[in-house]
């Protein structure tokens, strides 16, 4: 469909591999919303947009970090698996706080791509591996 105007402003429907994208463009000159719109498929192509997003995308990387913490503590997805030991789960716990700490405040449908990988790196760099600083990253 590509772009169309709708009460003054420009919007996106595509249709990829059965799947259909929409977004308001927020731009109100053609020319603008035709470089969104091929950022926008660009995204798509490269895997960056759900076309539906689920509950997880509309919450915080900290609120989904203490859902894993969870999940972890009741055995959730450990297939054939014991249970976590307490020791465990109390490590886990004490490197969520550190990275929750640096990511939390993001929300996963609007996470930078590589957000996580950046965040390794800089801790690499600090000389960290357990997350001794504090410091918060932007």
């Amino acid at each position: 469909m590509g772009i169309y105007k709708q009460e003054g402003m420009y919007h996106a429907s595509v249709m990829v591999g059965g799947v259909r994208y929409h977004k308001a463009l927020g731009v109100r000159m053609k020319n603008e919303a035709e470089k969104e719109y091929r950022q926008f498929r660009d995204q798509i192509d490269a895997g960056l947009i759900s076309a539906h997003p689920t509950r997880l995308q509309r919450l915080t990387f900290g609120e989904v970090l203490q859902q894993w913490l969870e999940d972890r503590r009741r055995g959730i997805g450990r297939l054939d698996k014991p249970a976590l030991s307490p020791k465990t789960l109390t490590t886990e716990a004490e490197r969520a706080v550190i990275v929750g700490g640096h990511l939390g405040h993001l929300k996963i449908a609007s996470m930078p791509p590589g957000a996580i990988e950046e965040y390794i790196k800089r801790r690499r760099g600090e000389g960290t591996s357990t997350g001794q600083s504090t410091e918060s990253w932007t």
